[in-house]
Formats: structure tokens, sequence, C-alpha cells
């Protein structure tokens, strides 16, 4: 593998405050999911008062899953957006490896 320069390298933290921060000082918000949780909560809130069993009880589960489905592919969506949004011309990009937890063998076995 070639040497890579440093001066074309941006470090990239994922943090609470903001989505995403990186060393050449550019932020991303976190996504506002205020509206969908809302109409998430209040579709539970309509399930927890069926009938367990019920036809409309059935009718309202999918109702929430539905809207958890939708609140799912907008994560989704935005996730993959960022990325594509952020890409400047570098001249190499080499993408990090997720680290992996250490595996946890017992010694005997």
């Amino acid at each position: 593998m070639d040497s890579l320069d440093a001066s074309n390298t941006v470090g990239v933290n994922l943090g609470i405050n903001n989505y995403s921060h990186t060393s050449d000082g550019k932020t991303e918000d976190l996504f506002d999911l205020e509206d969908e949780s809302e109409r998430l909560r209040r579709e539970q809130r309509r399930l927890s008062r069926k009938q367990e069993g019920s036809n409309n009880d059935e009718k309202q589960r999918k109702e929430v899953a539905s809207v958890n489905g939708h609140i799912r592919r907008e994560v989704l969506d935005y996730q993959h957006k960022i990325p594509a949004l952020r890409r400047v011309s570098w001249k190499s990009a080499t993408p990090l490896r997720p680290l992996k937890p250490p595996s946890h063998r017992r010694s005997g076995c």
C-alpha cells in the first residue's frame, strides 16, 4: 500500500451533539425525527387502548409497524446521504475498518 499524504487526510468523529464532526471543521447536525417520534407515540398509545386480539388491534399493530419502518428507512437514507454530501475531491479515500470486539473465549474449553 502506498503511503498516505497527511495533507489529504480528514478525520471523522461521530458524536452525541452533532452527527459527525470532521477535522477540517465541518459538522453535520443530528437528524430531526421529532415529528415521526410523536406520530409513533400517538399510534402506540392508540394500540394500547385496543382490545387485545381484536381486528382493530391487529390493524393498529400493523400501523405501528408501518410507522417504525418509515422511521427506519428515513434514518438509513440520512446515513447514506451524508457521505455523498461530504465527498470532496480527495485523491485517496481509504475507509477505516470497524473495530471488532475481542472474542471472549473461556480458557480450558
